[in-house]
């Protein structure tokens, strides 16, 4: 059987079916995120009140802890094993956590009997009284009430989804043929589309369609990033990767009876998308594909990233008594999955629409430095804070309390200034070398070649080391004369349609960036101290058509002025040669008239030159 080498175009009946699918979807994922939201927003306030009026809170192991009860003998992150006398499942579903939830509500002061096993094995039962004091307590001593804590969790929901159906459109205006874009935008659609299901009225029955939909989503997003962006299986060993995505799909069936070893396709498909990707960018030449997969990989890193912290935050919250600091964990848990996942679809959309690829490695090099600087603060503030409290307690004979906090602080804020300067210039060697070699070499170049080269010689130079960083299509370099400027130096565009764009523009006029100018939208004075504006660099767009970016303006404006005294200096060197050359040419016509003369006087011939 011979293995396919690709994803198919999307065409005829094909595409008829894609597009029927899309806006199906498309209309479950706006009522999704409207009606959908309203609907899971009162099914989860009922759920979350059912345990908070039994003065309980659960956490994602099913594991409850009192809330809003400081006399409660129940040990926290217990397991509840029973309610007045019937068994509770131990399964860590949220169709479990609502079964749970309907036997714990009631009316206020119902009695319940709970019978708890704690972390440390013991089993015991206790006498619980419904009522709205458990809920009061907790909203006293959190920094948002229930109903604020709830209204956040559904904007960052709400928000999420809104983002998946903003990214599918985007997606599917932009290219509608492509096989990647049809398998990303359908599983994005789906991700609000299952909130839908909840309108049915029959819970298990949208519980079952949601797991199925929810993992077919995931097969779609994991089989388009694997061939992504081409739609090409290259390598070929990518391949792998397909049965990896069913084992992801059937890992319920595959592993019911070792669900330990159930996260163990997810991770091996996920390592081998990434293998792919990396060895597919390695073998690209410089060019649009190779943009494509950095802003891809740069959204699904800080995906990973945002997992990656979101993993201890959960594990902190699990293993947390204290619902101050239980609450802030919770949030700092949501804002990184949101981030996270609006990485990944900026990263994508960037990619796949091909609009401001080249902004790639600015975007990774201030990512590379937010992340730099946020690990180096916070390992500064708390290495600060443990090294005062332990000093505190074995010199001082106590606690340091507050002092230790403040003191981290203020040394995490003293570095930030000197840290982000380090920091930068990391990333700048590190992703931007072009623009650090065009900032560091070319005034050292210009500054040797102005002394031997001529004014062409010189622009074609700087010329070229210019377009090469900043990723411009084309190129000229003028210099002012007293009749206009003049061309001496073009690259990738014919003099004829620089002399042309020149009759039409006049670039001391305009000298700001112009967008609707497609032959050179950027136009910048070359101008020094002493010497005056010598000439004009002019600029194309870049191959996706977008303009320059901030960063390569920023390099640009600091070698302007050693390229003008360059060529300021190469054109007053001209100047004085051809002075010279026409002041030798007279002298040698003078001097062939009075030997004529000479010769004439005397009866003789001139001597033929």
């Amino acid at each position: 059987m011979r293995l396919p080498r690709g994803m198919p175009a999307l065409s005829g009946h094909w595409l008829t079916g894609f597009k029927i699918l899309f806006f199906a979807l498309l209309a479950m994922a706006l009522i999704g995120v409207t009606v959908g939201s309203w609907k899971e927003q009162q099914r989860s306030n009922q759920t979350n009140l059912a345990y908070y009026g039994a003065g309980l809170r659960a956490d994602s192991e099913l594991r409850v802890s009192p809330m809003g009860n400081p006399a409660s003998t129940i040990v926290p992150r217990s397991r509840l094993l029973a309610i007045d006398g019937q068994p509770q499942s131990p399964e860590k579903t949220a169709a479990n956590r609502r079964k749970i939830a309907e036997a714990l509500d009631g009316p206020i002061g119902r009695r319940l009997e709970v019978t708890m096993r704690a972390p440390d094995g013991a089993v015991t039962t206790h006498q619980i009284v419904r009522g709205p004091q458990y809920l009061a307590a907790s909203d006293a001593a959190m920094p948002l009430t229930y109903r604020t804590r709830a209204a956040f969790y559904v904007a960052v929901d709400i928000i999420l989804s809104t983002l998946a159906i903003v990214a599918a459109i985007l997606l599917f205006r932009g290219r509608p043929r492509d096989p990647v874009v049809a398998l990303l935008s359908t599983a994005f659609l789906a991700i609000p589309a299952m909130s839908t299901l909840l309108l049915l009225g029959d819970t298990a029955l949208a519980e079952a369609i949601g797991t199925v939909g929810g993992k077919v989503a995931s097969a779609c997003i994991l089989l388009g990033l694997l061939v992504f962006p081409s739609g090409r299986f290259e390598p070929r060993w990518s391949l792998i990767g397909i049965p990896l995505i069913a084992a992801v799909v059937l890992r319920d069936q595959l592993f019911a009876q070792a669900p330990v070893f159930d996260v163990v396709p997810g991770m091996l498909a996920l390592l081998t998308i990434i293998a792919a990707v990396l060895v597919r960018y390695r073998r690209l030449a410089p060019g649009i594909e190779g943009q494509q997969v950095k802003w891809a990989v740069l959204g699904l890193t800080i995906l990973v990233a945002t997992q990656l912290v979101s993993l201890p935050l959960d594990l902190l919250q699990q293993r947390n008594d204290d619902e101050w600091f239980y609450f802030v964990l919770a949030v700092a848990d949501s804002v990184a999955t949101l981030l996270g996942f609006v990485a990944l679809f900026g990263g994508l959309i960037v990619s796949l629409l091909r609009f401001r690829l080249y902004d790639a490695e600015a975007a990774i090099s201030k990512s590379a430095v937010y992340a730099a600087m946020t690990v180096a603060l916070i390992g500064t503030f708390a290495a600060t804070e443990k090294l005062i409290e332990i000093l505190s307690e074995r010199y001082l004979a106590g606690d340091a309390g507050a002092y230790a906090g403040a003191a981290g602080a203020g040394l995490a804020a003293v570095m930030i200034a000197p840290l982000h300067k380090r920091m930068s210039g990391w990333a700048e060697r590190r992703f931007q070398k072009g623009l650090l070699r065009l900032r560091r070499d070319l005034p050292l170049l210009v500054g040797d070649l102005r002394e031997t080269s001529s004014t062409r010689t010189l622009a074609e130079t700087a010329l070229a080391r210019i377009i090469e960083p900043v990723r411009a299509c084309r190129g000229a370099i003028l210099v002012a004369t007293a009749k206009g400027e003049a061309l001496v130096a073009s690259r990738d565009v014919e003099p004829a349609a620089v002399s042309a764009w020149l009759a039409a523009n006049r670039p001391e006029e305009a000298q700001r960036i112009e967008r609707d100018d497609s032959l050179f939208p950027y136009r910048a004075p070359l101008a020094a101290d002493g010497v005056g504006t010598v000439g004009w660099l002019l600029l194309g767009p870049r191959p996706d058509g977008t303009m320059i970016g901030k960063d390569e303006r920023e390099a640009l404006e600091g070698i302007d002025e050693a390229l003008a005294r360059a060529l300021a200096i190469t054109r007053a060197r001209e100047r004085q040669q051809s002075n010279r050359d026409r002041e030798r040419r007279g002298m040698a016509r003078r001097l062939k008239e009075l030997e004529r003369m000479v010769m004439g006087l005397v009866g003789q011939s001139p001597k033929p030159a």
